[in-house]
């Protein structure tokens, strides 16, 4: 009869002559079971970090693509790529669209129309809600 599977984070290995029979946990193994490598929760401070560091980030995207917005409508894509064009630090298109969508949930960014996406698939083109301009602290875009 065959020995039962090991269990997530753990690895068997093939009982062979001179080896030790128990299981071993695989190094990447995100088992408590190694007190010597303390796990996020054991820290405190780095998930607090972590989080006030995305929220900074989460504010200059955002007011970016206000800014962006400001010089006229764009489709996600364009977003992205007018984000990266003007030298901003790099993010997903994932982040862009993240952003994007946190704003319009906001009112600050509203539907305008719909086009087409760079590789020709239908997408939604995005402008600033009516009463949105970019505040004094986000600078306000030229035309």
């Amino acid at each position: 009869m065959q020995p039962p599977l090991p269990l997530f984070g753990q690895i068997a290995f093939e009982s062979r002559a001179g080896y030790n029979d128990a299981p071993e946990t695989h190094p990447l193994s995100t088992s408590s079971a190694s007190p010597s490598k303390p796990r996020t929760v054991d820290l405190p401070s780095t998930s607090h970090e972590s989080y006030h560091r995305a929220k900074r980030s989460t504010g200059h995207v955002e007011s970016a693509i206000v800014r962006l917005l400001d010089v006229g409508p764009m489709t996600d894509d364009s977003l992205h790529q007018a984000y990266l064009a003007a030298r901003l630090p790099a993010v997903t298109p994932q982040r862009i669209r993240s952003a994007r969508s946190t704003l319009t949930k906001a009112g600050r960014v509203v539907l305008v129309g719909r086009g087409l996406s760079r590789l020709g698939n239908p997408a939604r083109i995005w402008g600033l809600a009516p009463s949105t301009a970019a505040t004094p602290h986000e600078g306000r875009a030229t035309r």
